[in-house]
């Protein structure tokens, strides 16, 4: 998303599937339903089908990652596909940072399920979520109050849980937050390629920013950006934005801090404290509760967009955790983020959790 719009821009680019695959097509926007052309045929690693582009390629600095959301054949279930070619040690930083991002459980964080080196060409697996993008939210202007806070708050706290484990998420823009249509709010696509804690902070200050602009930052002169939020609604969620962006909060953690701290009593999501940083989304009230008030498509659009196919009957789920799998499901293949990894099979134990915590919020 580039400074000041909300539009997301595709780039070209082909499928990085070795001597094999087939020539590179024209890309998709955002939010086409069909398949692309020729995408359908090609099946990565044996199991998952490409279907369509998921946002533009990215250049890694040691290769070309392209996502795209496939189908998995063993499981019968959408996942997200990103795919670095090529593999070996060109793509080792994604693998160990996907392999990190394996053991997080935060519901504001979509979770990893596989990560596998083929040498060629290198892919990460991870959750599809259905539901609108902030992207697509802010095409109606600024959100509401209750809504830009929690919806900040809680992409904060999963931000705040990776970096308690030293890893840096990166990739925080508003077309990878997504809002489900169950109130829960999950990034996507995680971790990106590489990423900073200071990076970090400052993609939620410009997040921040943006649900009360409308738009991100237009500059980095903090005269001016004080003067594009002279009008927020909530005086504190610009303060806090502003810190984030100048440097004054030092944390992810800090920044969820102040968002808690100003809460207006029955406001949504009135259980506090960073102590319950895994566990408190048992007791918050859906985002949902004053989505109404905002304009803009709110049906099931998907990562791919507001007009995205919608998921068909009995497969996937949300990030809210609908899902008509066992929870053993969650981990899956292999993670082989280069030559002797381990099968990673107590991971299960921490995916069974987060999906009965996710359950249960959708109960």
């Amino acid at each position: 998303m580039q400074p000041g719009s909300p539009v997301d821009r595709p780039a070209r680019g082909g499928v990085p599937d070795g001597p094999a695959a087939p020539s590179a097509p024209e890309p998709r926007t955002p939010g086409s339903d069909a398949p692309e052309s020729g995408a359908d045929s090609v099946v990565i690693g044996g199991r998952y089908r490409l279907l369509t582009r998921s946002g533009p390629d990215e250049d890694t600095g040691a290769g070309r990652l392209s996502t795209w959301r496939a189908r998995d054949n063993l499981l019968q279930r959408d996942v997200l596909l990103r795919i670095h070619a090529p593999g070996g040690p060109a793509a080792r930083g994604l693998l160990d940072r996907a392999l990190a991002a394996g053991v997080l459980s935060h519901p504001a964080l979509a979770m990893v399920y596989d990560a596998v080196d083929e040498d060629r060409r290198a892919y990460v697996v991870s959750e599809w979520v259905d539901g609108q993008s902030l992207a697509q939210a802010l095409t109606g202007g600024p959100l509401p109050e209750a809504y830009a806070r929690e919806t900040i708050r809680r992409v904060a706290e999963g931000v705040a849980q990776a970096h308690q484990v030293g890893l840096a998420v990166g990739g925080l823009v508003p077309e990878r937050i997504i809002l489900t249509r169950s109130g829960s709010v999950t990034v996507a696509a995680i971790p990106a390629p590489a990423a900073d804690f200071a990076g970090d902070l400052r993609a939620l200050g410009e997040l921040l920013f943006a649900t009360m602009a409308g738009f991100l930052p237009l500059t980095d002169d903090p005269v001016e950006l004080d003067q594009q939020l002279t009008n927020a609604s909530a005086p504190d969620l610009a303060d806090a934005a502003l810190a984030a962006l100048d440097g004054r909060l030092q944390s992810a953690a800090e920044l969820v801090a102040e968002l808690v701290a100003h809460r207006r009593p029955g406001s949504l999501g009135e259980s506090g404290g960073l102590s319950f940083i895994t566990d408190r989304y048992e007791y918050d009230g859906p985002v949902t509760d004053v989505w109404p008030t905002i304009s803009g498509p709110r049906d099931a659009a998907s990562q791919d967009g507001p007009d995205a196919e919608a998921p068909r009957e009995g497969e996937g789920r949300s990030s809210s955790g609908s899902s008509d799998r066992d929870p053993s499901e969650e981990t899956t293949g292999r993670h082989t983020a280069g030559t002797g990894a381990p099968t990673r099979i107590w991971a299960a134990a921490l995916s069974a959790g987060r999906w009965a915590r996710r359950r249960r919020e959708a109960d």
